[in-house]
């Protein structure tokens, strides 16, 4: 057998245009950066003083100061401020323990610096400052509240970056009301007003004149009726203030069942800033104070005094016994005499007949 050879393999054919050095051309394409890309902005925090005119710290219980926030509310924010006074020391020794919107850390007097949470949902928050008065209090002084930076957490506006409320020390009159006495139709109510404190000067008090009485019967004229102005004069303690009431020809039915008088005077002090029940004053800028306060629906603060008024126009009757036994003759055969007394319990209108069976 004969192998079959394998022709010899000629020369590599000449590649043409390859004399120069060989160069490759490479494109790499990098993703555009976001357009909508920004850095979180920070909120920015202010403070305010709740209450701009000087306070009295036997009105308030707390001074209140707003923190306020701008931007996102749907995280809780810590922010950092300090407490300061001057002028005396008017912040209370102890504050109430509760919500992170009171001064939390330092129960002993609030002054220093605290952390308040405006919660998260919430754009502001309220520091409370626990006011009282110390025997060495100063006749006048201030109140501070400083926000502090948190480069981290939020920025400070520096327009509002502390607030300042100023305080009074020095004690309001108290004005109490009270009835003189209980009156008959046609006699003047009255009030008498007391005002505790100094008497240098005079002081006008506000009041605001109403009636009860049935529906459709009226013993105070309108223009005795509403808000009016006593002034307790100078160097005197106490004023009266006299409500005119009108005596009429007819029975009234009671005010109330089982009550012996047909209507109601009354008088009610306010705060002498009172406008309205939209508005109904603040204790803090008022020029008196009213002891223990009662609030009404409308959110009046008021004392109240009562004039009871009773019906002229029917003689009640009231016998010194309600049953008299006469034994019959004496010895010298004559009846006795038997003594007893009428006594009317209003004052009548004409002349009053009683019958005795």
């Amino acid at each position: 057998m004969r192998a079959a050879s394998r022709p010899p393999r000629g020369p590599l054919p000449a590649l043409r245009g390859l004399a120069a050095p060989l160069l490759l051309a490479l494109s790499f394409a990098f993703p555009a950066p976001e357009a909508n890309a920004q850095t979180p902005q920070l909120p920015s925090v202010s403070v305010t003083a709740t209450i701009a005119a000087p306070v009295d710290v036997f009105s308030l219980s707390n001074l209140s100061f707003r923190i306020k926030r701008t931007g996102s509310t749907d995280d809780a924010l810590d922010v950092s401020v300090r407490v300061s006074q001057a002028g005396g020391k008017f912040i209370a020794a102890a504050s109430s323990p509760g919500s992170e919107s009171y001064l939390g850390p330092n129960r002993r007097s609030g002054v220093g610096a605290h952390t308040v949470t405006i919660p998260a949902g919430d754009p502001e928050a309220f520091v409370r400052v626990p006011l009282g008065v110390l025997p060495d209090a100063q006749p006048a002084g201030s109140v501070t509240v400083a926000l502090l930076p948190d480069d981290s957490a939020y920025t400070v506006d520096a327009s509002k970056r502390s607030a300042t409320a100023n305080i009074n020390a020095t004690p309001k009159p108290v004005v109490r009301i009270e009835f003189v006495r209980d009156v008959n139709e046609g006699e003047d109510a009255r009030f008498r007003l007391t005002r505790s404190g100094s008497t240098d000067g005079a002081l006008p008090v506000r009041i605001r004149v109403a009636q009860w009485a049935p529906s459709g019967w009226n013993y105070v004229a309108a223009g005795d009726k509403g808000f009016k102005t006593v002034t307790i004069p100078a160097g005197e303690r106490t004023a009266v203030h006299e409500v005119p009431t009108i005596d009429d020809d007819a029975v009234c039915p009671p005010l109330w069942e089982g009550y012996p008088y047909c209507a109601t005077v009354v008088a009610t002090v306010l705060l002498s800033n009172y406008v309205s029940s939209q508005n109904v004053g603040d204790a803090a800028t008022s020029a008196y104070l009213i002891p223990d306060p009662r609030s009404s629906s409308d959110g009046v603060r008021y004392d109240r005094g009562y004039v009871y008024l009773h019906d002229n126009d029917t003689a009640g009757l009231r016998l010194s016994e309600t049953f008299l036994r006469i034994d019959g003759k004496d010895e010298d055969g004559e009846y006795e005499d038997a003594e007893y007394t009428v006594a009317l319990t209003s004052q009548p209108t004409g002349p009053v007949t009683v019958t005795l069976e």
